[in-house]
């Protein structure tokens, strides 16, 4: 199933990602481009609806920057553009050298956030299951 999405400025939003710990809440951008994740995070695969969805992210200030504090048990909330509310918690948390699609969906986790460190050149990979 497809997600809905809501167009603005010419791209297509799929959702929103709320971290309340960390008082983050960021559109989603419903198509990878690892260009544009230094405006918001984008989906790279899946969908909410069945449990497969990932998202990358920057790891700037205001952004997935969270990534680099999260711990186990942290909250992550997602609407989608039906105001539809899904509720996760953090799993596990994993670095990488590199990254790979493979390796994003090779873990039975409902949803993936990845953002690659800007100063450590690895990759922080958040695992969290579904409420």
């Amino acid at each position: 199933m497809n997600m809905p999405a809501l167009e603005m400025d010419g791209e297509n939003f799929i959702g929103i990602i709320e971290i309340p710990f960390y008082e983050i809440t960021l559109p989603v951008c419903g198509s990878w481009n690892k260009h544009k994740i230094s405006s918001f995070p984008c989906r790279y695969y899946g969908n909410l609806y069945d449990s497969s969805l990932i998202i990358g992210g920057s790891d700037a200030e205001g952004h997935f920057d969270f990534i680099k504090t999260t711990s186990v048990g942290d909250a992550v909330f997602v609407t989608d553009m039906t105001g539809g509310q899904y509720f996760y918690q953090v799993e596990w948390i994993e670095k990488y050298d590199e990254i790979s699609g493979e390796v994003l969906m090779e873990k039975s986790a409902d949803l993936v956030l990845f953002t690659k460190n800007t100063y450590s050149f690895d990759y922080t990979v958040v695992f969290c299951s579904m409420r």
